[in-house]
């Protein structure tokens, strides 16, 4: 158990040193769809740490959610700073991108209302700090995720960007869910 207390807030601060460290070296020309399928990779890790602390809930499980979460956060930022430091997208990659992302929000949402669901299961572990840092790290998401979204929405043609901000509320639509569970 002290293993979750030490290593998650490690964690944090090694994973927001290293975007910190990467700001502003990423490659600028990098296409918006790539920049999408950073964020989907991460959704469908996240979603995949759910589905594993749910099916078996362990206090290792519940550890691995917990630094999933805070990778994504992570992807989030990297993922908006490369968007500003880009260029303007091009119609074909932002529609693109923009479908790939309406295929990620079922996923998104199913993890999400099955976090929600498992509550009693993963407090019974009695991790240590779980409950505030999944707290946290939602909030965080959810916050990240309208901020891609803001950063998205300056570069992509206009005829996007109503598209965009269906898919920001979309994927943020689960979270409040998961923050009344956890009395967040």
């Amino acid at each position: 158990m002290l293993q979750f207390r030490v290593v998650l807030p490690l964690l944090a601060v090694v994973s927001v040193g290293l975007a910190a460290s990467t700001h502003g070296q990423r490659n600028t020309a990098e296409s918006y769809t790539a920049i999408v399928n950073t964020v989907v990779q991460g959704i469908e890790g996240l979603n995949t740490a759910i589905l594993n602390a749910n099916s078996k809930p362990t206090q290792a499980n519940a550890v691995n959610l917990g630094t999933t979460a805070i990778h994504l956060v992570n992807v989030l930022k990297g993922a908006t700073d490369s968007v500003k430091a880009g260029p303007s997208i091009a119609q074909a990659d932002g529609e693109n991108a923009l479908h790939t992302l309406q295929n990620e929000e079922p996923t998104i949402s199913h993890g999400l209302s099955i976090l929600a669901s498992a509550k009693a299961k993963l407090e019974a572990l009695k991790v240590p700090e779980f409950e505030q840092i999944l707290c946290q790290a939602s909030k965080n998401i959810a916050s990240e995720t309208a901020e891609f979204i803001a950063a998205s929405k300056g570069k992509l043609p206009a005829s996007e960007q109503g598209d965009a901000d269906k898919v920001g509320k979309n994927i943020e639509a689960g979270f409040p869910q998961v923050l009344k569970a956890y009395n967040c």
